[in-house]
């Protein structure tokens, strides 16, 4: 055989070598296979506002018309490409000075995970329509591999926090 035949026998044998890097051999299972996890969704897993403005847009107190009402009933909603992908139970009359944690629909699973979302906090209103305290639009491909989100408008006066868990698979 002359030089060429065993430099392209040596070429043929890392190609091979190359190709099953990751395979190992074991005398009862046969061949494995490192297989790679990927991505398959991510599901929210707390949800808390940790400040909230203590007066609406017209500078009035939430709920300032609404008899008896004493403080905001808040609840959270989740829009994805124009649908609702989870809305949050009403918490009423909310408190000022101490976070508060949604539970209602958690864990609430994601799967187009990177496409935006948009985060709506709302006083709810029994008689008139519910007002908007504030919303945020995310992607959480932002946040990849991290355990929890904080998000906050640019005054600070809104304050949320998102827990999250990564889903992988094969």
């Amino acid at each position: 055989m002359n030089n060429t035949g065993i430099f392209f026998l040596i070429m043929l044998a890392s190609a091979l070598l190359v190709s099953c890097k990751g395979a190992k051999q074991t005398a009862e299972a046969g061949p494995t296979f490192r297989t790679r996890k990927v991505l398959r969704g991510v599901e929210i897993t707390s949800v808390v506002i940790t400040e909230m403005p203590r007066y609406g847009g017209n500078g009035e107190k939430w709920d300032a018309w609404a008899p008896g009402a004493q403080a905001p009933d808040v609840y959270i909603r989740f829009v994805q490409m124009e649908n609702m992908v989870m809305t949050t139970e009403t918490i009423q009359d909310y408190a000022f000075d101490k976070p508060i944690s949604f539970t209602a629909g958690l864990p609430a699973s994601i799967k187009a995970f990177t496409t935006d979302i948009r985060l709506e906090v709302f006083d709810e209103d029994g008689l008139s329509a519910d007002d908007n305290v504030g919303y945020f639009t995310f992607n959480l491909m932002d946040y990849k591999k991290k355990d929890q989100i904080l998000l906050a408008n640019a005054d600070g006066t809104l304050r949320l926090e998102l827990g999250l868990r990564w889903i992988y698979g094969e």
